[in-house]
């Protein structure tokens, strides 16, 4: 008798470590993949140049890339790269996107979440916030005549 229940006392801790091990591994698979977001700086001036770095971590299937609207800044130029890894019988990508932008107006500029939905999941990443603070650049432009000719008294 004591035999018999040893026997389920065993059976029982391998059922629940198989059980809740299964969803601790789901679970550490999921949170693998991810999508972040950041920036050089939040606070700037009209007209200067700062950088938006969108990483793209995971093993993704055939993702969807949804990213926010940038129309409060000009596009400058954009930079890519990808690496690839293979880990554990899975290969791991890593994809960085970056932006440079310049913000011609003030203002409080909001820049919403970079989405990726893959195989029914959505993942996606912060906004941020952006505050642009002097004149507008089109001001700026037309002033620029008389700050490179300098001023005769």
């Amino acid at each position: 008798m004591l035999k018999l229940s040893r026997f389920f006392l065993i059976l029982a801790t391998f059922v629940f470590f198989g059980f809740f091990g299964q969803d601790a591994r789901q679970s550490q698979e999921e949170n693998q993949n991810k999508v972040s977001v950041k920036v050089s700086q939040d606070k700037l001036e009209t007209g200067q140049a700062f950088s938006y770095l969108i990483t793209i971590e995971g093993d993704f299937n055939d993702p969807e890339l949804i990213m926010p609207g940038l129309d409060d800044f000009m596009i400058v130029s954009t930079k890519k790269s990808e690496s690839f890894s293979y880990q554990k019988n899975n290969i791991k990508t890593k994809i960085k996107i970056t932006y440079f932008l310049i913000c011609p107006n003030p203002g409080t500029f909001k820049i919403e979440p970079v989405k990726i939905v893959d195989a029914g999941k959505t993942y996606q990443s912060d906004s941020l916030t952006i505050v642009a603070t002097g004149d507008p650049l089109e001001k700026k432009k037309k002033l620029q005549p008389y700050i490179e000719g300098g001023t005769e008294i």
